[in-house]
């Protein structure tokens, strides 16, 4: 129920044999397994706005129609029980369902206890999405509600999950995953102010202060456009830590036009940062800039980080690039529609780059923008508008493009 709904029996989807009704009503008993239901409380969620009558003869069918389906013929016994009168989740089925170990989770279990990673772990990996993530049912507002209600309670638990885990983490010394799971929490909830502030803490730990000033100036930034207020007073006194050390480095930026001076500009926007230049050529095939860059980062960057990666992201970027078979082994892709593969994979590579520029700024320098594959230009929009304070900087020479040159520096990329 985590994530999008996903109904198994022995193994096989049956989700195509239910009607929304039918999944709705038993999602609603599953999850109060071993109650029993008066078959009007029930008729009265799922039928509000009929006659007593029909609402009693829609249950019914519903009801008959789950049974057919999730009878054990195994066993010869019915998982959902039904009379007269009530109906309810046989107590003695074998039932596995994602948000019971959710809903046993208590957080006074591992506050004091340094050595349930691997537990906390499992739970989190659990949460693949939303509480039933996009189902609703028209003129059913009592059960929307409950989803609702659902939804706010099993995000707090994800929370004090994450929370417990970037914790022990950082307790371990283990910064990137600390990281990566709160840009994971920012992405439900960017107004979190304590989310900066760890943020913040872990590279100062790190002793990386350019990075915290910018998640200070990211925390301000989104504060102040959201809900136009200024940050608190732990966000402050992190930034005089910050401004007391007196390391942060600044950048000057040249805008000469001879060969010279752009070699120049290049050397001051690379300082203390890695140069990744992908060029584009005339060849009129989508995607083909981002399979360069893909090719660039499998070569450049050390294997056992890029092992270290999610095998989802691998899995989307081997539409484009073949290479990365040598990174993990046996991946498969499923068969999508182009719009729906073409946001998976911006997604994948959007978390690439995020993940391996943790640490380090990354100037990628696309050379003869002209050139560059529809699909790609598209990323780089996609990517910048999306990750304003990101470490990754998109600098473009040699654009010749007059339409796109204008269009990107609306974006703040970078031209030589």
């Amino acid at each position: 129920m985590l994530g999008n709904l996903k109904i198994l029996l022995d193994g096989s989807s049956i989700i195509e044999n239910m009607s929304a009704k039918a999944m709705g009503i038993l999602c609603y008993l599953v999850l109060n397994k071993g109650k029993d239901f008066n078959r009007d409380r029930i008729s009265s969620m799922f039928w509000n706005f009929s006659n007593e009558d029909a609402a009693r003869y829609n249950l019914r069918y519903n009801l008959w129609s789950l049974r057919k389906i999730l009878k054990d013929k195994k066993k010869n016994s019915n998982i959902l029980y039904a009379d007269k009168d009530i109906c309810r989740i046989n107590d003695n089925s074998n039932i596995y369902v994602d948000i019971y170990r959710l809903e046993n989770f208590n957080i006074q279990d591992y506050s004091n206890n340094n050595n349930n990673i691997f537990k906390l772990e499992e739970l989190y990996e659990l949460y693949r999405g939303e509480f039933l993530e996009g189902f609703y049912i028209k003129g059913c507002p009592e059960f929307n509600d409950w989803i609702f209600y659902k939804r706010e309670k099993y995000q707090r638990k994800y929370f004090e999950i994450s929370h417990l885990l970037v914790e022990q983490y950082v307790h371990k010394g283990m910064y990137y995953k600390s990281i990566d799971l709160l840009e994971e929490m920012l992405k439900i909830n960017p107004l979190q102010e304590e989310l900066y502030e760890k943020l913040i803490k872990i590279y100062l730990a790190k002793e990386d202060r350019s990075a915290a000033l910018k998640h200070y100036k990211r925390c301000c930034t989104i504060l102040r456009e959201e809900l136009n207020i200024g940050p608190g007073v732990k966000i402050k006194e992190l930034y005089k830590e910050i401004k007391n050390k007196d390391t942060v480095d600044t950048m000057k930026e040249n805008k000469g036009h001879s060969d010279n001076e752009r070699k120049e500009n290049i050397k001051i926007l690379g300082h203390k940062k890695n140069i990744i230049k992908i060029p584009c050529y005339p060849v009129g095939v989508n995607y083909y800039w981002i399979s360069n860059l893909i090719d660039h980062i499998i070569e450049s960057y050390d294997m056992n980080l890029l092992k270290n990666i999610s095998e989802n992201i691998w899995i989307d970027l081997l539409r484009v690039n073949g290479k990365v078979r040598n990174i993990v082994q046996d991946l498969n892709t499923c068969n999508l529609t182009v719009m729906s593969e073409k946001n998976r994979i911006f997604l994948a590579l959007e978390n690439l780059l995020n993940i391996i520029s943790k640490d380090n700024h990354i100037n990628i320098q696309i050379d003869n923008l002209s050139w560059i594959d529809n699909v790609s230009y598209k990323f780089i929009k996609y990517y910048t508008w999306r990750n304003r304070n990101s470490n990754v900087d998109f600098i473009v020479i040699n654009g010749n493009d007059i339409s796109r040159h204008e269009q990107l520096k609306e974006l703040d990329i970078k031209f030589l």
